[in-house]
């Protein structure tokens, strides 16, 4: 038996419909309803370049079982996980985009061939791009 790698995070989100747009418009990610879901109001998968679900994205009031207990209040940032990386390219087209956007952000290049981009999302979360060899 082995962990083989990451699969996907779920982002329980008080406020699912500006936390969609964000990722959307500000990280021009694709999104679509999930298979048990005809809609995209109240849940998402949420995916990367490669076409693969990384980010299942959910209001905070939905329930995938009837006896499941939520969190009163609604959670917001990300508790005991302090950031989400994502691996991303084209550095200069992603800091206009989140310009455009009105997003603030902050730059950091740790090491050579490294540039970051740490950005907060609606829900509190923040969300380290990192841009390697640009």
């Amino acid at each position: 038996m082995a962990v083989n790698g990451f699969d996907h995070l779920n982002v329980r989100t008080p406020d699912f419909a500006a936390t969609l747009q964000f990722l959307q418009q500000a990280l021009g990610m694709k999104a679509s309803p999930l298979p048990q879901f005809d809609t995209m109001e109240t849940t998402a998968w949420v995916y990367d370049t490669r076409g693969v679900p990384i980010l299942h994205l959910a209001s905070a009031d939905v329930r995938y079982a009837p006896d499941e207990d939520l969190p009163t209040p609604p959670p917001r940032s990300g508790g005991a996980i302090q950031h989400v990386a994502l691996a991303c390219s084209d550095y200069d087209a992603m800091v206009k985009r989140l310009e455009i956007s009105g997003v603030a952000f902050r730059e950091n290049a740790p090491e050579p061939g490294v540039r970051q981009v740490f950005v907060t999302d609606p829900s509190d979360i923040v969300f380290e791009l990192n841009f390697r060899g640009q």
